[in-house]
């Protein structure tokens, strides 16, 4: 996949092409959006994290965790491609306190069927019910500010499920996220979804993380434009 296209990078001077929102894109792996009032970032992120290898995968997402750990919020990551036990082995060797942070509630690790598959089956409704309930809980009854879910999307290569609607889904939380304090971050191995269903996962997401490089998507198509009948 072209590095230089995904990320608006000049393939000849190599520097990053403008322009960019104020305050959208971060140094180094935090994610940040616009300023609100009181100068606090805002959360309301929809990102898609690409990678080739676990290394690529972990070098990008664990400071992401580690990030939103240190921010105070409470991050969800679930496990697929890679098994629990790998993933936590990558947030310690980066620093992260894994166990004082799952016994203070701070972190938490799910599976597929507990969230993408909670009823047997991919049902998109179901899933933002679980992300809405889970930032209503964190923000509203726990002292968190927002929270942070970052999930690996290989489940949905099992052939039970339409990636059509995987699609929706993905262009639908562009419409969900604003409304909650809450960050996604879809991690999509390169190498086991098709080239057709990467360009359309990159057309869903506003914020692209890839290959070292995060920031605004400028393939990012806004799901007004998407559903409009025009």
């Amino acid at each position: 996949m072209d590095h230089d296209r995904l990320t608006g990078r000049d393939a000849v001077s190599g520097t990053s092409s403008p322009p960019r929102d104020p305050g959208e894109t971060v140094a180094g792996p935090t994610v940040r959006g616009p300023e609100r009032e009181s100068e606090t970032p805002d959360l309301h992120h929809h990102v898609a994290l690409l990678y080739a290898t676990q290394d690529q995968q972990f070098a990008a997402v664990v400071p992401l965790i580690r990030d939103g750990l240190e921010r105070g919020e409470r991050c969800l990551y679930i496990c697929d491609d890679n098994p629990r036990e790998d993933v936590e082995r990558a947030m310690r060797a980066a620093g992260i306190d894994v166990d004082a942070a799952v016994e203070a509630g701070d972190l938490s690790f799910h599976s597929k069927e507990g969230t993408f598959l909670r009823n047997g089956a991919f049902e998109p409704e179901e899933v933002i019910a679980f992300a809405d309930e889970m930032t209503r809980t964190a923000t509203e009854e726990g002292s968190y500010d927002a929270i942070r879910i970052a999930g690996e999307m290989t489940w949905a290569l099992d052939g039970e499920h339409s990636v059509d609607r995987l699609i929706e889904y993905e262009e639908t939380l562009n419409g969900v996220f604003p409304e909650l304090d809450c960050v996604g971050i879809c991690q999509y191995n390169v190498d086991r979804f098709s080239p057709e269903i990467i360009n359309q996962i990159v057309r869903s997401h506003p914020n692209l993380v890839y290959d070292g490089t995060v920031g605004r998507d400028f393939y990012y198509i806004p799901s007004e434009y998407v559903f409009s009948p025009n």
